[in-house]
């Protein structure tokens, strides 16, 4: 029976191979295609080594990193938002203590003018 090799650095090279289909593997392999070029073996060796180092996640896998990315996009945008409430809160108190530093006859944002609010 032909078939066409489908790893290792003969990927590609078609090949007849064992004759019973009901056996897995007598250990008969007759190669059609000539060997390839060593540069090419080198380059197919060297492209299965980084498929196989490649991690494999399942689709429970994904699903479960799905999850957590929501779950932390959720807790980002609660966080931005907290973030921004006390921001204004602080905005609200400067300008507070600037109208109450006015009442006094003072100038409240004379030794502010290099504060910075916010990132």
């Amino acid at each position: 029976m032909s078939r066409v090799s489908l790893e290792g650095k003969s990927t590609g090279r078609r090949f007849f191979g064992c004759p019973f289909e009901e056996m897995e593997d007598c250990g008969y392999v007759y190669w059609i295609d000539p060997k390839w070029p060593a540069y090419m073996e080198n380059a197919l060796s060297e492209l299965w080594g980084r498929v196989e180092s490649t991690p494999y996640f399942s689709a429970q896998d994904v699903m479960f990193m799905v999850q957590d990315l929501k779950k932390l996009s959720a807790e980002k945008s609660k966080a931005v938002d907290e973030k921004m409430k006390l921001e204004l809160k602080i905005v609200d108190m400067v300008h507070e203590m600037s109208r109450l530093q006015s009442r006094k006859g003072g100038h409240f944002f004379a030794g502010c003018r290099n504060m910075k609010i916010g990132s």
